[in-house]
């Protein structure tokens, strides 16, 4: 996005404003994309599915990072799709990423020193080793992080850990509750 000049901010707002988001979960607008560098995993996954098409109406973008982008975008399709893997898809997703990774070594991306790229090379071994990718995502896990901030926000501070742990379990004992849980007479301490 640092190589964006304003006229291409403009654009790239615009395009994605207009943009038909109707057959995505989520969507990024404008407001958005001025957010890039603290996005989260999913914000990611959406931005890699669209960033060719929106970067492609750019003039200050390079076509070589457009084509990365492509390639990304293959590898995204090809990791989170559902259902188990073949041994030629997954062959086929080593050689999207060895382009992906040939790309930016072209480009001379600063991607290419970056430990999170060098992972890419070892998701194939890991599906196979531990099946499908939406089996080891954290993202579930780091949606509670959003939860546990808003219940320390209405803390008095003076036990913050405390305050936080006795809140939490009284929301899932009402959640237990009104899912039409019930206590067994010895489970009553």
């Amino acid at each position: 996005m640092a190589i964006m000049d304003e006229n291409d901010k403009a654009i790239l707002g615009l395009s994605m404003e207009e943009f038909d988001w109707t057959s995505f979960e989520r969507r990024l607008t404008s407001k958005s994309m001025a957010h890039y560098g603290s996005f989260i995993g999913r914000h990611y996954k959406l931005w890699v599915q669209v960033a060719p098409f929106h970067l492609a109406r750019c003039n200050s973008i390079p076509i070589g990072y457009i084509q990365a982008y492509c390639l990304l975008s293959e590898i995204a399709h090809l990791v989170y799709r559902p259902g188990p893997y073949l041994s030629e898809e997954l062959e086929h997703l080593k050689l999207i990423i060895q382009q992906f990774i040939s790309k930016l070594t072209e480009i001379g991306s600063a991607l290419i020193r970056k430990q999170t790229t060098h992972y890419l090379l070892h998701i194939p071994d890991d599906i196979l080793r531990h099946g499908h990718t939406q089996g080891f995502q954290a993202e579930k896990f780091e949606e509670e992080n959003g939860r546990i901030r808003m219940v320390q926000e209405y803390t008095n501070r003076h036990n913050p850990s405390s305050d936080t742990v006795v809140h939490l379990a009284k929301q899932e004992i009402l959640r237990f509750l009104l899912d039409g849980g019930k206590w067994k007479e010895h489970d009553i301490v």
